[in-house]
């Protein structure tokens, strides 16, 4: 009776242990068919670089077959499966492009005799310093 219930039965519903035992162990089976089946088509349809719409149309039970498949999918549709041209996936980092609307408005920055003027006035020693040492850089070039 226990083991009855374990099984996913009823105590009363007329199947033996054994019974219930081999239902269980079809269903396993089943699901285990059905997700190896998957993972294959999954497997087949990266190594052979096929959409997701040719990957959903491929047909088989072993993987030998599921390449079998796909290669008679990518000899019907080629230009599906691999775009070339501009319309390509690029292979690198894409470098962004510079927008015009950002950075300086063609205002010439103070000179640096200017700048230095000003950090002195506002007692920033510090910066006083960087601009003399930046002065003296162009200078010696």
């Amino acid at each position: 009776m226990q083991l009855a219930q374990t099984l996913g039965g009823q105590p009363g519903d007329g199947k033996t242990d054994l019974e219930r035992l081999t239902e269980r162990l079809t269903k396993h089976e089943e699901e285990l068919s059905t997700e190896r089946a998957a993972r294959y088509r999954a497997e087949v349809a990266a190594a052979k670089g096929l959409t997701p719409q040719q990957a959903a149309r491929l047909r088989g039970a072993t993987r030998e077959e599921l390449e079998a498949d796909a290669d008679e999918l990518l000899a019907l549709f080629p230009a599906a499966a691999a775009p070339a041209g501009p319309a390509a996936a690029p292979t690198g980092p894409r470098t962004p492009a510079p927008d015009p609307s950002q950075g300086a408005r063609g205002t010439q920055p103070p000179d640096l005799e200017a700048q230095i003027a000003a950090a002195q006035k506002e007692g920033d020693f510090r910066k006083v310093i960087a601009l003399q040492k930046q002065k003296l850089a162009n200078v010696q070039r």
